[in-house]
């Protein structure tokens, strides 16, 4: 005689194992919610992609200002794209080419037959548009091996925490950290050079306790167009990172802009505004 409880028709009709394979069935489920809901919970804890398309624009810009002029009646060697080497001295150079005599002849070289390398040495749009690249590609690399974002929140438990020594130590490990925040304006001023620099707080403006601040040099177009208390995103490395009495100074260096909200763009804070809420 076939046991009772064992093969197909056994499990279907042992209530005990239904009730197995219904805790069984919950609990995958169960666990499933919360994996998801972890996951979930994780990636919205991962800090937002700078504009890199900004960032390439911000670094073109810069690289048009720094291009080293090339040196005419000088000698030169450059490589075209099919490999070969050409010599000589370099008599001119215009937007589509370059021409150099090798003593006898005087031959010109067209802009796109020429290598990357020598292309960013001779035009200034390739020299910008090619170090433009790389150090975006740099950054990406690097902002992507960052494990956490950098958050006002950690620099004021830090300092409440530290020593003003140990402070300054951790601080100066902060050196190069790429930097992506919003905050809103507060100054916009002159520094010690005639340049123009700006003051962003990461710290709500009215908030009395330890404030966070961010300073870092703009150009005469963006300095005209920062409004006081606008909310801005920017991105860039960290300079240093100093405390002072009631507040944390981050300085900035090659910071590009990446948006900016109006304070008239802004839902107005007040009592107003807080009866309307309630």
């Amino acid at each position: 005689m076939k046991p009772v409880g064992t093969g197909r028709s056994g499990l279907c009709a042992s209530p005990f194992r239904r009730r197995r394979f219904a805790g069984y069935f919950l609990w995958c489920v169960a666990a499933g919610l919360l994996l998801f809901f972890c996951v979930d919970a994780a990636l919205a804890a991962l800090p937002p992609e700078p504009d890199w398309k900004a960032r390439f624009n911000y670094w073109t810009a810069r690289g048009r200002r720094s291009f080293p002029e090339p040196r005419l009646n000088t000698d030169w060697t450059g490589t075209l794209k099919s490999g070969v080497t050409v010599t000589g001295v370099l008599m001119q150079v215009t937007e589509s080419g370059v021409e150099v005599a090798d003593g006898m002849n005087t031959s010109r070289y067209e802009r796109i037959a020429l290598s990357r390398e020598d292309r960013m040495r001779l035009f200034p749009e390739d020299y910008a548009r090619g170090r433009a690249l790389e150090r975006v590609m740099e950054e990406k690399h690097t902002y992507q091996r960052q494990s956490n974002p950098l958050l006002p929140a950690q620099l004021i438990t830090k300092l409440r925490l530290l020593t003003s020594v140990q402070f300054d130590e951790y601080a100066r490990g902060l050196s190069g950290y790429l930097l992506l925040q919003e905050g809103w304006v507060q100054d916009v001023r002159l520094d010690y050079f005639g340049g123009s620099q700006a003051v962003v707080s990461l710290t709500p403006l009215d908030q009395d306790s330890l404030a966070v601040v961010c300073v870092f040099p703009v150009d005469a177009e963006e300095a005209g167009t920062l409004q006081k208390g606008a909310v801005i995103r920017f991105f860039g490395p960290i300079r240093s990172v100093r405390a002072y009495p009631g507040i944390i100074r981050v300085t900035l260096r090659d910071i590009s802009i990446d948006g900016m909200k109006s304070p008239v763009d802004q839902p107005e804070t007040g009592e107003n505004n807080d009866e309307e809420t309630r």
